[in-house]
This record gives structure tokens, C-alpha cells and sequence, in this order.
């Protein structure tokens, strides 16, 4: 594939379920229960604390994906965010 080419990734037999709402509520902890993995794009650190802690009580891959981006005096640097195991 060319360098620059868009690609294209398509996954057939993926759910995603938005629930608003706090992760400490009943219905957020009974469907956390039933995926088979945690992808989080929390933008503070208490809701990220609270997907690991819950990945590893109930052995769910949980992969923070969120980034964070400090304007610094003359550039912008991009700070990835990843989640331990």
C-alpha cells in the first residue's frame, strides 16, 4: 500500500455501547462485566484508575488510549498515555 494511502479497517462482528453516565454505577459495572476488552479515553486520571482497577478484578485487557497535548513556550508536544498491567 502506498505511503499515504487511508486504510480502511472494518470489523463485522463488533458491538459498541455508549452508556453516559458514572463508571461506579450498577449498570456501567454490569456491562464492563461483559465486554472483552476496555478501550478508555479518560481525560483524567480517577476514571482511568477506576478501568484498571476494574480490568484487573475481572480479567478484562484494558487499553488506555487517551493522549495528552501540552503547549509548551514555542511547540506542541504529544504525550502518549498507557495503561499498566
Amino acid at each position: 500500500m502506498p505511503a499515504g494511502t487511508p486504510r480502511e479497517w472494518r470489523l463485522t462482528h463488533a458491538q459498541v455501547r455508549l452508556l453516559a453516565g458514572k463508571l461506579q454505577t450498577p449498570a456501567a459495572i454490569d456491562a464492563l462485566r461483559r465486554v472483552d476488552i476496555i478501550l478508555g479515553c479518560a481525560d483524567n486520571d480517577g476514571a482511568r484508575l477506576i478501568l484498571n482497577e476494574f480490568s484487573r478484578a475481572f480479567n478484562v485487557p484494558y487499553f488506555d488510549v487517551a493522549v495528552g497535548i501540552d503547549v509548551g513556550d514555542s511547540a506542541v508536544e504529544l504525550v502518549a498515555v498507557a495503561s499498566p498491567l
